[in-house]
Protein backbone atom coordinates (compact mmCIF):
# COMPACT_ATOMS: atom_id res chain seq x y z
CA UNK A 1 0.00 0.00 0.00
CA UNK A 2 2.84 2.36 0.72
CA UNK A 3 4.58 2.32 -2.46
CA UNK A 4 1.41 1.88 -4.47
CA UNK A 5 0.74 5.79 -2.61
CA UNK A 6 4.01 6.76 -3.74
CA UNK A 7 3.93 5.19 -7.56
CA UNK A 8 0.43 7.01 -7.47
CA UNK A 9 -1.96 3.97 -8.02
CA UNK A 10 -3.96 1.35 -5.96
CA UNK A 11 -5.70 -0.62 -8.20
CA UNK A 12 -4.34 -3.67 -9.35
CA UNK A 13 -5.56 -6.67 -11.35
CA UNK A 14 -3.35 -9.57 -12.65
CA UNK A 15 -4.13 -12.15 -15.08
CA UNK A 16 -2.08 -15.00 -16.20
CA UNK A 17 -0.79 -15.28 -20.08
CA UNK A 18 -1.28 -18.96 -21.29
CA UNK A 19 -1.20 -20.54 -24.55
CA UNK A 20 -4.26 -22.16 -26.40
CA UNK A 21 -2.40 -25.67 -24.93
CA UNK A 22 -2.67 -23.89 -21.44
CA UNK A 23 0.89 -23.33 -21.07
CA UNK A 24 1.43 -20.42 -18.64
CA UNK A 25 3.93 -17.63 -20.73
CA UNK A 26 3.96 -15.50 -18.02
CA UNK A 27 1.14 -12.98 -16.36
CA UNK A 28 -0.13 -9.06 -17.31
CA UNK A 29 -0.99 -6.83 -15.12
CA UNK A 30 -3.14 -3.36 -14.89
CA UNK A 31 -2.33 -0.86 -12.27
CA UNK A 32 -5.44 1.77 -11.88
CA UNK A 33 -5.03 5.24 -10.26
CA UNK A 34 -5.59 5.61 -6.98
CA UNK A 35 -8.59 8.13 -8.00
CA UNK A 36 -10.54 5.56 -10.75
CA UNK A 37 -12.74 3.33 -10.15
CA UNK A 38 -12.31 -0.56 -8.81
CA UNK A 39 -11.80 -3.23 -11.14
CA UNK A 40 -14.32 -5.27 -11.96
CA UNK A 41 -15.14 -8.96 -13.70
CA UNK A 42 -15.24 -7.12 -17.30
CA UNK A 43 -11.93 -5.31 -16.61
CA UNK A 44 -10.59 -8.87 -15.92
CA UNK A 45 -12.34 -10.33 -19.12
CA UNK A 46 -11.23 -7.72 -21.32
CA UNK A 47 -7.71 -7.82 -19.73
CA UNK A 48 -7.75 -12.04 -20.24
CA UNK A 49 -8.51 -10.95 -24.06
CA UNK A 50 -5.49 -8.86 -24.01
CA UNK A 51 -3.35 -11.63 -22.65
CA UNK A 52 -4.97 -14.06 -25.32
CA UNK A 53 -3.89 -12.27 -27.68
CA UNK A 54 -0.10 -11.57 -26.09
CA UNK A 55 0.34 -15.26 -25.99
CA UNK A 56 -0.04 -15.75 -29.43
CA UNK A 57 2.22 -12.50 -30.71
CA UNK A 58 4.99 -14.43 -27.90
CA UNK A 59 4.21 -18.00 -29.41
CA UNK A 60 4.45 -16.21 -32.96
CA UNK A 61 8.38 -14.69 -31.86
CA UNK A 62 9.02 -17.65 -30.07
CA UNK A 63 7.92 -19.99 -33.70
CA UNK A 64 9.49 -17.31 -35.74
CA UNK A 65 12.97 -17.33 -33.71
CA UNK A 66 13.17 -21.14 -34.12
CA UNK A 67 12.30 -20.78 -37.36
CA UNK A 68 15.34 -18.32 -38.14
CA UNK A 69 17.69 -20.94 -36.10
CA UNK A 70 16.58 -24.07 -38.35
CA UNK A 71 17.10 -21.65 -41.57
CA UNK A 72 20.34 -20.39 -40.62
CA UNK A 73 21.57 -24.23 -39.92
CA UNK A 74 20.14 -25.17 -43.21
CA UNK A 75 22.54 -22.80 -44.54
CA UNK A 76 25.42 -23.55 -42.76
CA UNK A 77 24.73 -27.48 -43.64
CA UNK A 78 24.38 -26.03 -47.57
CA UNK A 79 26.99 -24.21 -47.26
CA UNK A 80 29.26 -27.09 -45.96
CA UNK A 81 27.65 -29.82 -48.58
CA UNK A 82 28.85 -27.58 -51.11
CA UNK A 83 32.16 -27.06 -49.82
CA UNK A 84 32.50 -30.62 -49.88
CA UNK A 85 31.40 -31.14 -53.01
CA UNK A 86 33.34 -28.78 -54.77
CA UNK A 87 36.64 -30.38 -52.94
CA UNK A 88 36.03 -33.79 -54.06
CA UNK A 89 37.66 -34.73 -57.63
CA UNK A 90 34.94 -36.02 -58.99
CA UNK A 91 31.67 -34.89 -60.74
CA UNK A 92 28.55 -35.18 -59.12
CA UNK A 93 24.75 -34.11 -59.52
CA UNK A 94 21.69 -34.94 -58.77
CA UNK A 95 18.11 -34.98 -60.68
CA UNK A 96 14.45 -35.66 -59.64
CA UNK A 97 12.06 -38.33 -60.58
CA UNK A 98 11.48 -36.74 -64.13
CA UNK A 99 15.47 -36.34 -64.73
CA UNK A 100 15.68 -32.77 -64.04
CA UNK A 101 18.79 -31.67 -62.81
CA UNK A 102 18.55 -30.65 -59.03
CA UNK A 103 21.98 -29.38 -58.68
CA UNK A 104 25.47 -30.39 -59.34
CA UNK A 105 29.58 -29.39 -58.26
CA UNK A 106 31.25 -26.97 -60.26
CA UNK A 107 33.24 -29.71 -61.96
CA UNK A 108 30.09 -30.94 -63.31
CA UNK A 109 28.90 -27.80 -63.95
CA UNK A 110 31.87 -26.86 -65.96
CA UNK A 111 32.10 -30.37 -68.00
CA UNK A 112 28.23 -28.73 -69.22
CA UNK A 113 29.36 -26.09 -70.31
CA UNK A 114 27.97 -23.95 -67.19
CA UNK A 115 30.04 -21.38 -65.20
CA UNK A 116 28.51 -22.16 -61.96
CA UNK A 117 27.03 -25.14 -60.32
CA UNK A 118 23.04 -23.49 -60.08
CA UNK A 119 22.71 -22.99 -63.86
CA UNK A 120 22.18 -26.35 -63.90
CA UNK A 121 19.35 -26.61 -61.67
CA UNK A 122 15.57 -27.25 -63.89
CA UNK A 123 17.51 -28.53 -66.97
CA UNK A 124 17.60 -31.74 -68.56
CA UNK A 125 19.77 -33.83 -70.38
CA UNK A 126 18.61 -32.72 -73.74
CA UNK A 127 19.36 -29.18 -73.20
CA UNK A 128 23.19 -29.31 -72.21
CA UNK A 129 26.10 -30.45 -74.48
CA UNK A 130 25.59 -34.22 -74.73
CA UNK A 131 22.09 -33.37 -75.70
CA UNK A 132 22.62 -36.50 -78.36
CA UNK A 133 23.15 -38.93 -75.62
CA UNK A 134 20.05 -37.34 -73.67
CA UNK A 135 17.79 -40.91 -74.27
CA UNK A 136 20.95 -43.40 -72.64
CA UNK A 137 20.98 -41.30 -69.16
CA UNK A 138 17.81 -40.79 -69.17
CA UNK A 139 16.86 -44.53 -69.22
CA UNK A 140 19.64 -45.49 -67.09
CA UNK A 141 18.53 -42.84 -64.36
CA UNK A 142 14.54 -44.31 -64.98
CA UNK A 143 16.41 -47.47 -64.54
CA UNK A 144 17.89 -46.78 -60.64
CA UNK A 145 14.36 -45.23 -60.03
CA UNK A 146 12.35 -48.23 -60.92
CA UNK A 147 14.50 -50.87 -59.44
CA UNK A 148 15.70 -48.61 -56.63
CA UNK A 149 18.87 -50.11 -56.53
CA UNK A 150 22.21 -48.96 -57.81
CA UNK A 151 23.93 -49.38 -60.88
CA UNK A 152 27.46 -50.42 -60.79
CA UNK A 153 30.09 -50.96 -63.69
CA UNK A 154 28.76 -49.39 -66.36
CA UNK A 155 29.80 -47.20 -69.26
CA UNK A 156 28.30 -44.27 -71.04
CA UNK A 157 29.88 -42.02 -73.26
CA UNK A 158 30.41 -38.38 -72.35
CA UNK A 159 31.09 -35.37 -74.72
CA UNK A 160 33.64 -33.10 -73.18
CA UNK A 161 34.01 -29.09 -73.32
CA UNK A 162 36.37 -29.34 -76.07
CA UNK A 163 33.28 -31.55 -78.27
CA UNK A 164 35.32 -34.71 -77.88
CA UNK A 165 32.86 -37.80 -76.83
CA UNK A 166 34.77 -40.17 -73.69
CA UNK A 167 33.75 -43.83 -72.59
CA UNK A 168 32.97 -43.41 -69.23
Amino acid sequence: PEIQKKLGFCRLINVPILTRTGKLLGCMEMHNAASGRPFDHEDARILMGLADLAAVALENAQLLEQKTHAQEALRRSRQMLELVLNTIPARVFWKDRHSVFQGCNLLFAQDAGLSSAQEIIGKKDDELRWHDQAAIYQADDLTVMQTGKPKLQYEEPQRTPDGRTLVL
